[in-house]
């Protein structure tokens, strides 16, 4: 079932036990994000499929497929998923578990206060936003790189060198912006004056 309310982040919930996702669907329901709900594994995989969730909060004792199960395979197809599980039996072995298999963002234990449940996803959703923002921005920094080895090969002797800050300075120390462009632009010499 899916709740949308128009927003940018998506959060799915897993539970076997109708009684407890009709509570936690209530519990966030005032939340700026997508809700989804599965009742198991299998359908919460399915719902992905379709639409990918930013955060997964999944009970770990289910039929058929364990919370810890369903969160290696989310790991495996959506990598950038933050996985949290959310467990009446805190038990020391599922815990770590948990978090050496599934890589889990954080292991939570019912009964679990509304708060706490807000706070936990909240953080998690901004935790997927910095991690998404790094992705990008090492990105940028690796296309900079390229066009700047591209620039270097083009134009041998032009140099570069990275300064405080990390910003990269192109060209000859004591040269102009003028004089380089005369220099390995020749023809748009005329239009810079």
């Amino acid at each position: 079932m899916a709740e949308d309310r128009g927003a940018q982040h998506t959060v799915m919930i897993v539970d076997d036990e109708e009684k407890v996702l009709t509570a936690l669907s209530r519990i966030l329901r005032k939340e700026s994000y997508s809700l989804l709900t599965a009742a198991s594994g299998a359908e919460a995989l399915a719902l992905m499929a379709k639409q990918p969730a930013d955060v997964v909060v999944t009970d770990q004792r289910m039929p058929s497929m364990t919370g810890i199960d369903l969160l290696k395979r989310v790991k495996a197809r959506y990598p950038d998923t933050i996985r949290m599980v959310l467990t009446g039996h805190a038990d020391l072995d599922v815990a770590v578990a948990a978090i050496n298999q599934g890589e889990v963002y954080r292991f939570i234990t019912k009964p679990v206060q509304d708060e706490e449940l807000k706070l936990a996803i909240r953080h998690a959703l901004v935790y997927h936003d910095l991690l998404s923002d790094n992705r990008r921005l090492v990105q940028e920094v690796k296309a900079r790189d390229a066009m700047l080895e591209e620039l270097e090969k083009e134009y041998p002797g032009i140099g570069s060198k990275r300064v405080s800050g990390g910003a990269i300075v192109v060209g000859d120390g004591g040269l102009s912006l003028d004089a380089l462009i005369l220099r390995y632009f020749p023809s748009h010499s005329d239009a810079s004056r």
